[in-house]
């Protein structure tokens, strides 16, 4: 589709006029690659370019989601699970900024990096054995991990052409992956509905506030749209392989939790 066609079809409502909620679904894969091609004038869609999403800090009670008119507050996230990826990620410095991590694990199993003086970055790593992955290794005399833990969850929002990563940290981990769980107990697949992520309050042991993610299920998808679904993800599957942490992904619950 040339650029011509494209402007054609918005205008008279073809790629933005609704059949399902998402506007990516109501548009052809072809057509999705060129919009953003176009707005890309060609350049690829990197693993830095997909808006993210943090867990806010326990005093806040609401998202910040990133629109074309700057952040707003909301209650609840909805949007289509497309895929999730267990991740690690080590700073060498208590409070780096910005930076990539100096030892890293795409799979939450096996890392890779510097994680002392005398490491060697090309070997990989038992996770599960290292120092830095134990409970109350966190040199700052709490009880986390040093070595962060993340799940990284890939949504399709409703306004999107892209998809949106919310890092979940160690204290939403286990309510992500049993709503997971659940839905494959009862052989629903996770991309045949939308789901709903809600900020639940809690504190530490210590009285510290932070925010729990709570999802549920919303509106089941129609039976022809899990198919749009399913070839949207193969569409974008190689860019969320390639996503990484980066310092700032870090949410001051996970720096702080314990």
């Amino acid at each position: 589709m040339d650029e011509k066609k494209a402007v054609a079809k918005v205008e008279k409502g073809g790629a933005l006029a609704r059949q399902t909620k998402f506007a990516a679904l109501d548009t052809s894969p072809d057509e999705v690659r060129s919009i953003v091609a176009m707005n890309l004038q060609g350049r690829k869609v990197s693993a830095f370019d997909l808006a993210r999403i943090k867990v806010p800090a326990g005093e806040t009670t609401h998202w910040s989601v990133r629109t074309l008119d700057g952040p707003q507050a909301h209650e609840t996230i909805e949007g289509i699970v497309l895929h999730s990826r267990d991740l690690r990620a080590f700073w060498t410095e208590l409070d780096p900024t910005g930076k990539p991590p100096d030892c890293k694990s795409d799979d939450g199993l096996s890392g890779m990096g510097v994680r002392w003086a005398d490491d060697d970055p090309t070997s990989p790593h038992d996770c599960s054995q290292c120092k830095w992955g134990q409970f109350e290794s966190d040199p700052r005399g709490k009880r986390g991990q040093y070595c962060k833990q993340m799940l990284a969850i890939f949504i399709l929002m409703p306004d999107t052409f892209l998809p949106t990563v919310i890092f979940m940290p160690p204290t939403s981990i286990k309510t992500t992956r049993d709503y997971l769980y659940r839905m494959a107990h009862f052989g629903v697949l996770h991309y045949s509905a939308v789901t709903r992520f809600a900020l639940a309050p809690d504190k530490n042991p210590d009285g510290k506030p932070y925010n729990r993610v709570e999802c549920s299920r919303g509106e089941q998808l129609k039976k022809e749209t899990i198919p749009k679904v399913r070839a949207y993800i193969d569409l974008v599957l190689p860019s969320l392989s390639a996503v990484e942490i980066t310092s700032d992904d870090v949410g001051p619950d996970i720096k702080e939790e314990g």
